[in-house]
């Protein structure tokens, strides 16, 4: 069975040694982005922010606009580290804290509160000086 040519031309695109240093690279940045990004975003919640009466702060249109961006390229990213090597749930959950949307603190919240994630979330946040989550109810 012979393939189309188009569907060839990607193959032979993808089998490439430019394509594969690029994407070797580019996973490469994503690793160390994360390592650096997912701490300090995770730091930067209040230890309240599970608690479902927390408010949310609300920012200006240009903040708001930078926030969403970030949020939507650091999903977009953790989406990508599912696959490629870096921390892909975390920085999914980063990026989803940034964006503005409805029903979000639900949404997060119940990712955080599984007890591996909210586990490790605290530990992140204690070896940064930073007092932990608070569970709902507590």
């Amino acid at each position: 069975m012979t393939l189309p040519v188009w569907l060839q031309s990607l193959i032979d695109e993808l089998r490439s040694p430019a394509l594969a240093g690029a994407l070797a690279g580019a996973s490469l940045m994503m690793a160390l982005a994360s390592i650096f990004a997912i701490p300090w975003a995770l730091c930067r919640l209040p230890e309240d922010y599970l608690e479902p009466g927390a408010d949310s702060v609300r920012y200006g249109v240009a903040r708001r606009v930078l926030r969403n961006t970030l949020g939507t390229i650091l999903v977009v990213l953790g989406l990508l580290m599912l696959v490629l090597p870096g921390q892909g749930l975390l920085t999914i959950l980063v990026g989803l804290t940034l964006l503005d949307f409805p029903r979000k603190r639900r949404m997060v919240a119940r990712m955080l509160l599984r007890p591996r994630v909210f586990h490790l979330v605290n530990s992140i946040r204690d070896r940064f000086g930073r007092p932990p989550l608070r569970m709902p109810g507590d």
